[in-house]
């Protein structure tokens, strides 16, 4: 016989006496932003030297690839 719907029991998770493991900064970056944009630019916002130093760098490079 067939069990109706509403009284299916899901699977529960097996407790464990250990601590849940705590989420990676990537996963709560990821959990936090709505859209890729909005984490580029909380990144970038956090790490604003990092970003000023790379984006130099790229220019650099690019404008040596271009300037052949």
């Amino acid at each position: 016989m067939v069990e109706p719907a509403d009284k299916v029991q899901e699977p529960k998770a097996e407790a464990s006496g250990a601590a849940q493991e705590q989420p990676t900064p990537l996963e709560t970056l990821e959990q936090t932003t709505t859209s890729g944009l909005e984490a580029v630019k909380t990144w970038v916002r956090e790490n604003q030297v990092v970003a000023m130093v790379a984006a130099f760098a790229v220019g650099v490079f690019l404008g040596a690839l271009w300037r052949r």
